[in-house]
């Protein structure tokens, strides 16, 4: 996690088998927030899209899931990034092995506003949400291709010709 985004290009397979209704597979709009760790403790992001079905976090994050009756998962994500900065100063811990305390996040308040300014936030929160994903996976796939072709470029087995209207003209 980093600039309350979700990276996956650092993510792991396991052989771990688990059940569909595992708490610990992330659902869209579940906060992620990184539990341990010295200048990464705190940070907070919530899953916009999977790549997998199953996914789930490692026991250096905790998950923060929304009782949807009680509160919109949008609300929830949008409300725990605001409190980013409360939680990365919440560090308990020694020097090298701070730690978030479960209780800590449980702990934090939430003003709820009437159902219905949430579901008006939650409409329009779904639609740019979604283009965010959308830009970020597009981003994903532009880094693989840059990745693939930029050694090529490098040692001359392609070159790229741009059309007269993209030319630079030399000053």
């Amino acid at each position: 996690m980093r600039d309350q985004r979700i990276s996956f290009e650092d993510s792991r397979r396991h052989q771990i088998i688990l059940s569909d209704e595992d708490d610990r597979l992330l659902k869209p709009f579940d906060v992620v927030v990184n539990s341990t760790g010295v200048g990464t403790l705190g940070r907070v992001a919530f899953v916009k899209r999977l790549l997998e079905e199953k996914t789930t976090v490692d026991s250096h994050v905790s998950i923060i899931r929304s009782d949807s009756k009680l509160i919109s998962p949008q609300y929830l994500a949008w409300i725990m990034m605001r409190h980013q900065p409360m939680i990365e100063a919440a560090a308990n811990g020694s020097t090298g092995q701070v730690e978030l305390s479960k209780s800590f996040l449980e702990d934090i308040d939430v003003i709820i506003p009437e159902r219905i300014l949430v579901d008006k936030f939650t409409d329009f929160v779904n639609s740019i949400v979604k283009e965010v994903a959308t830009k970020e996976s597009e981003n994903e796939c532009l880094v693989d291709l840059r990745d693939w072709l930029l050694p090529m470029l490098m040692n001359g087995q392609v070159t790229v010709t741009l059309p007269d209207e993209l030319q630079v003209e030399e000053v």
